[in-house]
């Protein structure tokens, strides 16, 4: 393995055709949504013929979420709205229709439920984990531009972390593959 630095919005540093399988996951809130088709356009074009592409995103909205919870959404929702990302379950509803529009056959498309919170066991600590980061980068956002105070925050952190557990929070994450024609 060796590390290559890139950004895939203004094209990936591979020559075509070179990888056996490429995995692309949670770019939801880097992605603005009218580039997705060009993204996987691009992701499909340094996939070797019979290779496979999967992608994987997430839902907008978890299951069995609380006030806090909820909360956190709403304002993680406006601030992506801001930046032009999906606000709404189009990328979720989509990934394997950009594959097959993308000119991949042999498309499958999975729904899975993950836990959120240390009841899920493994997974759902680590799910639990990523969801706070999440949460707190979008409340550090907020309290620069003075939409949310620190205690405030904080508070809506921990209380959201609580309902993990008491609700059984679940995160809904949908999987798309497909291969590239040979």
């Amino acid at each position: 393995y060796r590390h290559v630095r890139g950004n895939l919005l203004q094209g990936l540093p591979f020559q075509e055709g070179v990888f056996d399988l490429v995995h692309q996951r949670v770019l939801i809130s880097g992605i603005p949504l009218g580039e997705w088709p060009r993204v996987v356009g691009e992701l499909v074009r340094v996939t070797r013929p019979g290779g496979w592409v999967e992608l994987g995103e997430p839902a907008m909205g978890g299951r069995h979420t609380g006030p806090a919870t909820e909360r956190l959404q709403r304002m993680a929702l406006g601030v992506a709205g801001s930046l032009g990302l999906d606000t709404g379950d189009a990328v979720f509803g989509s990934l394997d229709r950009y594959l097959r529009e993308a000119g991949l056959e042999e498309v499958e498309r999975k729904e899975l439920e993950l836990p959120i919170g240390e009841w899920g066991g493994r997974v759902g600590s680590f799910m639990a984990s990523d969801l706070r980061a999440a949460f707190a980068r979008i409340c550090e956002v907020l309290q620069a531009k003075g939409a949310l105070a620190r205690e405030e925050a904080v508070e809506l952190l921990r209380r959201a972390t609580q309902e993990f557990e008491e609700q059984h929070t679940i995160a809904l994450m949908a999987v798309a593959y497909g291969r590239k024609p040979g």
